[in-house]
């Protein structure tokens, strides 16, 4: 049947229309539970940006390492498969180690002093983004895991000698695995998804992680004791292919980054008192949580002063980091 010619202008205004006003789909990449309250922040993005009629932006999120774990996330986001990950900041150490620095050990006074490295626009973060466009990265933003404690089987960790004869399950980062060395344990390295059933299983005696994955990943189940040492801090780096950028507009990639930074406050606004529910809910089980005092922590940090010196050797970075944390104590 021949369309008249008005049924065919309909038709093709209709078309026209409908291509026109297509939501433009960006992916969004991490390894936490989906409860974690990475999570929980990025779900408050999502309905915030989608909230947007002018820029018309679906999100699509992809919690638990289902677009592979941190590493993997990371190369598929450099090959165009996903848009963004939002990984560990220490993996990114595997392209150039600036991104290592602040998880070393000790490396932050206080979690207040670290928020406001990350939450800021300064010399170090600055130069973050500079090196994750030389990797073929664009950095949107910076979320954060939290402080990294230390859960085993063997005895609560209260002073240094405790780590003795421990085995623990760190991350696949060398500055990590040099960390519980010198601290007396013996560090084993391997993905997070293989923890579970090693300490299950007695291959080694526990792990370090934060306090909400500890939770959202169940191992509280496989662990009797937790200790916090607060040994090392984790943020994460938003990272993006950049050809994302040729998706939307300026406006709208404005929009992206602006979502991303209230997302980040209200990640801050959800830490503030999760932690001590995630205490709550260990102890309800039966662990044994136990503080570690100031004075064993200074302990543990003059012990491991060795590895930061190690990776101090790219000055421009270290030097970037160490005055933004001491211009914001």
């Amino acid at each position: 049947m021949k369309l008249s010619k008005l049924s065919l202008a309909i038709a093709v205004t209709t078309l026209f229309f409908s291509s026109s006003t297509l939501a433009v789909e960006i992916s969004v990449a991490n390894g936490a539970a989906p409860d974690f309250h990475l999570n929980t922040a990025l779900d408050y993005f999502k309905n915030n940006i989608e909230k947007n009629n002018k820029c018309n932006i679906k999100v699509n999120l992809y919690p638990a390492a289902q677009m592979g774990d941190d590493r993997e996330s990371v190369e598929n986001a450099m090959a165009g498969v996903i848009d963004i990950s939002i990984p560990s900041m220490s993996v990114l150490g595997g392209w150039d180690k600036a991104f290592l620095l602040p998880e070393l050990p000790y490396m932050f006074p206080n979690h207040e002093s670290a928020y406001k490295v990350f939450s800021t626009e300064n010399a170090y973060t600055d130069l973050l983004k500079n090196r994750a466009e030389d990797i073929g990265l664009n950095i949107l933003g910076f979320m954060e895991s939290g402080y990294r404690e230390v859960g085993n089987n063997k005895r609560p960790i209260v002073k240094m000698e405790d780590f003795n004869d421990i085995k623990l399950r760190v991350m696949q980062v060398d500055a990590h695995v040099k960390l519980f060395n010198k601290l007396g344990a013996s560090s084993v390295p391997m993905a997070s998804g293989e923890a579970y059933t090693a300490i299950q299983q007695g291959v080694v005696d526990g792990l370090d992680n934060a306090l909400g994955h500890m939770v959202g990943l169940k191992f509280m189940e496989v662990v009797k004791y937790v200790s916090l040492t607060d040994h090392v801090y984790t943020p994460y780096a938003i990272v993006a292919n950049p050809n994302l950028k040729d998706k939307l507009s300026d406006e709208c990639m404005n929009l992206l980054q602006d979502e991303f930074k209230k997302a980040q406050i209200y990640q801050q606004d959800l830490i503030k008192d999760l932690d001590k529910k995630y205490i709550e809910t260990m102890e309800g089980i039966g662990v044994k949580v136990n503080y570690v005092a100031q004075e064993e922590k200074d302990r543990m940090r003059a012990q491991t002063e060795v590895i930061r010196t190690e990776y101090s050797e790219d000055k421009e970075a270290y030097d970037a980091l160490i005055n933004t944390i001491n211009a914001n104590k």
